[in-house]
């Protein structure tokens, strides 16, 4: 088994970069006045309406307890960014407007995160980090 030299586990540096990758969204956002969980959600119904079932499995991962969707749906509603019938959840205009808006500070903290990591790494840490999720499931 490797053990690198500083001693830090897999654990400690997936928490930290996760705290990073974070605190980038919130930078990222800021001049829009969103969170990550909201830029998800617009993201989720960019490729059309969806139910909130679908949105809560969508966002599980990123979610820290279930019914959490609703409050970033609600806060999206409060916005107009989305309009909720029911169980159905739509791209509102602007919302999309403000999607579109943040996409591009998006797509630059994401070529930040992976700056000076070659497609081959890249490929390959996601493919060791499927092995260990399904070596723990």
């Amino acid at each position: 088994m490797y053990i690198p030299e500083d001693n830090k586990p897999i654990g400690w540096w997936l928490r930290h970069v996760d705290g990073l990758i974070e605190r980038g969204f919130e930078a990222a956002l800021v001049d829009e006045g969103a969170t990550r969980r909201q830029w998800q959600v617009l993201n989720v119904l960019a490729d059309g309406a969806a139910e909130v079932a679908a949105i809560e499995a969508a966002l599980a991962p990123f979610l820290a307890e279930a019914g959490d969707a609703e409050a970033v749906l609600a806060a999206l509603a409060a916005r107009g960014w989305v309009r909720i019938d029911g169980p159905s959840v739509a791209l509102a205009p602007d919302g999309a407007a403000a999607r579109e808006r943040m996409t591009a500070a998006v797509r630059r903290h994401r070529a930040r995160t992976v700056q000076g990591i070659g497609e081959q790494e890249y490929a390959s840490l996601i493919a060791t980090l499927r092995r260990m999720a399904d070596n723990l499931s």
